[in-house]
């Protein structure tokens, strides 16, 4: 009887041939692994005069072996493997990914998918994405507090690279001073850096000091008293807009 191959991406400890009637046959197969191409078997399918026996196969991603202990017609042995790519991530450390995969299949159900999400006070600058080492567009999407990769299936191609790059984000500082002065008179302060502003009075009279951020009051955490006319507004991490309303008592 013929033994028949049909591979892809597969090879076998033996190449196609005959067997006699009744004679025991086994096979291994492996999936193509080199320095070009890394694979997983995907599926084995074995008949022998054209009934499906495939439960005679046995393996796991990377190899197994079909074993039948009497050949009793032609065989044919199917064998997929598909390639698996590696997915390397690169990112400035402002941003926390949702998928931790170091690699994927070619045929992944569903593609590619991760979502990177912002910490507070940056937004997005740059956000690549090569496949096979090529710059690909239109696989990325922003939203407010994150951002999407969505590659489908039909397009991982290649080795997969993702790299993410953020930046501050631009609030306004609002200064309102009545009889006091301040060291620091920017209006701009950038998201994930610290602000800090030394304020006095102009006359040596007793300061009262507001701070709030994003419309929050943050005066508790943000404003250290030095004497009673003056003190320090220190941020850690600006992640909104400033606003600074100080008076002296006179």
């Amino acid at each position: 009887w013929k033994i028949e191959h049909e591979f892809t991406n597969v090879y076998a400890s033996m190449p196609e041939g005959t067997v006699v009637d009744g004679a025991g046959y086994s096979l291994t197969l492996y999936a193509l692994n080199t320095s070009e191409i890394t694979s997983k078997m995907r599926s084995v399918t074995v008949t022998m005069g054209g009934e499906d026996i495939s439960d005679c196969y046995d393996g796991g991603e990377l190899s197994g072996a079909v074993t039948i202990p009497s050949v009793t017609g032609n065989v044919v042995i199917t064998a997929v493997a598909v390639p698996v790519y590696n997915v390397t991530v690169t990112t400035d450390g402002h941003v926390t990914k949702l998928n931790y995969d170091d690699s994927i299949a070619g045929d992944a159900e569903g593609g590619y998918k991760n979502t990177f999400y912002l910490e507070a006070g940056y937004t997005f600058d740059t956000v690549t994405v090569k496949i096979g080492g090529v710059l690909k567009t239109g696989f990325f999407s922003t939203f407010e507090s994150h951002g999407d990769v969505n590659i489908p299936a039909e397009y991982i191609t290649g080795d997969i690279e993702i790299n993410v790059s953020t930046k501050g984000i631009s609030y306004p500082v609002i200064n309102m001073l009545t009889g006091v002065t301040s060291s620091n008179m920017s209006t701009i302060a950038y998201g994930g850096q610290p602000y800090s502003a030394e304020l006095a009075t102009t006359d040596g009279s007793a300061i009262t000091v507001t701070v709030k951020m994003g419309g929050t009051d943050i005066t508790n955490t943000a404003w250290t008293q030095g004497s009673v006319h003056n003190g320090t507004i220190y941020i850690d991490k600006v992640t909104g807009y400033i606003n600074i309303i100080a008076t002296a008592a006179t």
